[in-house]
């Protein structure tokens, strides 16, 4: 699958005076998509999500990832973590919802590299850093940190994803099924083109 690589945005989260709902009706209708398409789901809907991370602001992208579903295609994470433009606060923050420990204890194939990815990155001044808030050892009450050194000894992660960062708290958004609401028409879309609306409406 080919990613398109679209240009940085500004950290500024995007106002509601219509012109996201404008953005997003030059997304794809799916109209040339037949049921017998269905198990291109996880492809389209990877390109959907890189395209409109790629379009919003990094502050937008923290908003939705902060509200996500991870079961949906680690692919875009992949995406998400492998751009400079996003803050450090939401790779860190990825990283550690991934549950690390267990995705190299189980050799989770399809996370590693989002987990080796931010590894590798975050110590070396690669993200961008906006002053967003996070803290590992108390996500929403969730101490991710103690439950990912039970086998890991914590001097095994870099300092940098331990790190308290503290700033701007950024929230996760309102959403339907953690697709953004902007993002939803064509989400709608591709399910019904695909006639998995049983599956995933």
């Amino acid at each position: 699958m080919k990613f398109r690589w679209l240009r940085k945005k500004s950290s500024e989260s995007p106002k509601k005076d219509g012109s996201l709902k404008d953005l997003y009706s030059r997304f794809p209708d799916y109209s040339a998509l037949t049921p017998e398409d269905e198990d291109k789901f996880d492809d389209l809907l990877t390109e959907l999500f890189i395209d409109y991370f790629g379009r919003v602001s990094t502050l937008r992208r923290h908003e939705v990832l902060a509200s996500w579903n991870y079961d949906f295609p680690k692919a875009i994470l992949e995406w998400a973590v492998s751009q400079a433009d996003t803050d450090i606060a939401t790779a860190q923050m990825v990283y550690w919802r991934m549950e690390p420990e267990s995705v190299r204890d189980c050799e989770v194939e399809e996370d590693l590299p989002i987990v080796e990815t931010v590894e590798h990155r975050i110590g070396q001044g690669f993200y961008q850093d906006n002053g967003w808030a996070y803290d590992p050892r108390n996500d929403y009450g969730n101490n991710a940190v103690k439950n990912n050194t039970e086998n890991t000894p914590e001097e095994f992660y870099p300092a940098e994803l331990l790190k308290t960062r503290t700033g701007r708290h950024i929230n996760g958004i309102q959403t339907n099924d953690a697709i953004p609401e902007e993002l939803y028409p064509a989400y709608v879309r591709l399910v019904l083109a695909l006639g998995l609306e049983d599956y995933y409406l």
